[in-house]
């Protein structure tokens, strides 16, 4: 559910990203072959995000609620949504490991500063305002995730909306899992490896 709330929530198309869940997605022909077709993207992981980002800047691409729409659902164990997890992480932020730090930073800050702003404020008598802030914070963001929950599930169950910190946690162990499949070791996808690692370790340099 974190995938959907990272791409739902947060206002993507304002930075020119705009949200992308491939499970079930199409593109008319002509627009396909004006872009370069799929050998633009062969060497892509998500080729879908290539196409938004063109599409976007004419305002022609929509992102919908498939099952609301068109009865469309799909269905994956545990672990193929890890593997998924997995293998679109790491590429969905260009595969820049700032951008890891980055993220992490962010979810550590929005999971632990409103609760850590909650208890000052409640330990300190007169902290009014800062209560209400903090109240505000800690419940916008269960209401978005329960949003999300509602379009990817078509429900929102209390133990899963409560589920969120531990949510987020494990997309962010997954996004680093991510990174260091990508840069030391290899990602497989339908039986094949889908990267060549970027870094790579020695156990002894060679002689001079």
């Amino acid at each position: 559910p974190m995938r959907y709330f990272y791409e739902i929530a947060l206002p993507r198309r304002l930075f020119n990203a705009p949200p992308i869940l491939g499970s079930c997605w199409s593109i008319k022909r002509e627009a396909l072959r004006n872009m370069g077709s799929f050998k633009a993207v062969s060497r892509m992981i998500i080729p879908e995000m290539h196409f938004a980002r063109q599409q976007i800047h004419n305002d022609r691409y929509s992102f919908l609620s498939a099952g609301k729409i068109f009865g469309i659902q799909t269905v994956k164990t545990f672990q193929q949504q890890r593997d998924t997890a997995i293998r679109v992480a790491y590429p969905r932020i260009h595969r820049r490991p700032e951008n890891v730090a980055l993220i992490t930073s962010a979810a550590v800050l929005f999971l632990i500063l409103p609760v850590s702003m909650l208890y000052v404020a409640l330990t300190q008598m007169g902290q009014y305002p800062e209560i209400l802030v903090a109240i505000f914070t800690i419940l916008l963001t269960y209401v978005a995730y329960r949003y999300v929950l509602i379009i990817g599930y078509g429900k929102a169950r209390l133990q899963d909306v409560m589920a969120f910190p531990a949510a987020a946690i494990l997309q962010t162990v997954l996004l680093h899992y991510s990174m260091y499949q990508y840069e030391f070791d290899e990602v497989v996808w339908k039986g094949r490896n889908v990267c060549i690692p970027v870094m790579h370790a020695y156990p002894k340099l060679p002689e001079s």
